[in-house]
């Protein structure tokens, strides 16, 4: 699959900054921009730090790639949905929505806008397993983190999510939930394969339909990428 081309940022930087003053209606000027590092692969996102009010701001901006993706769709007003209904309704701690903005116009596509969070990445690059901040803690702080990594995962998988208003997430189409499930990643992977399918992944995915559960578990909300370098610290 080809990788999509990466954004110019001295363009999106400017782009961004005359967003942000259309929708404040004052002047804003963006004053560092900068993608992540050690990691990001499924969107596009930078690091921006700006005024606003007279209020120095940090901001996130994540835009669907430019080109080809890991996904056939990337649907951020879902995200910013979820991400607010979440931080409203819940414990969960998850970014405040600063905006989403469904015009492709100003940045070339739909795009969500985050607060910054404090606190610090596990990176994939370098493998934060093998060097760097979580490498180098003590056991004893290792395994707060990893308890409060799962506490988090699991705080996610019991939300009552139809009772907060996100019943429609569910995929539609006919039979259970989990069959409709299997059905679109059965449906991904044709799509990622491009004609050229891997012989394990298919394997992987005959053993998720052997062993389908006669009684399946109720549906709950699913936070689809569970890795420590998705989550601030």
């Amino acid at each position: 699959m080809p990788i999509a081309t990466p954004r110019e940022p001295t363009e999106v930087r400017r782009a961004f900054a005359d967003w942000l003053t259309r929708r404040t209606g004052t002047p804003v000027e963006v004053s560092s921009f900068e993608p992540p590092r050690g990691g990001g692969l499924s969107s596009e996102t930078f690091l921006a730090a700006t005024t606003l009010d007279g209020v120095a701001t940090r901001l996130v901006l994540r835009l669907p790639p430019h080109g080809d993706g890991l996904f056939p769709r990337y649907d951020l007003a879902t995200q910013a949905r979820v991400l607010q209904v979440l931080r409203d309704a819940t414990n969960v701690p998850v970014p405040s929505v600063f905006a989403y903005e469904d015009d492709a116009g100003p940045l070339g596509a739909p795009f969500l806008v985050m607060h910054h969070a404090d606190g610090r990445i596990p990176t994939d690059q370098p493998p934060f397993l093998a060097t760097g901040w979580v490498h180098d803690l003590a056991p004893d702080d290792q395994r707060t983190l990893q308890r409060s990594f799962l506490a988090t995962v699991a705080d996610i998988h019991r939300v009552d999510w139809a009772a907060i208003g996100l019943d429609d997430l569910a995929r539609p189409g006919p039979g259970s939930p989990l069959g409709r499930d299997l059905a679109w990643w059965s449906a991904y992977l044709e799509w990622a394969a491009d004609g050229a399918p891997v012989a394990t992944t298919r394997r992987a995915f005959a053993w998720c339909e052997e062993q389908r559960p006669a009684r399946e578990p109720a549906p709950s909300l699913l936070w689809g990428d569970v890795r420590m370098p998705n989550v601030v610290f």
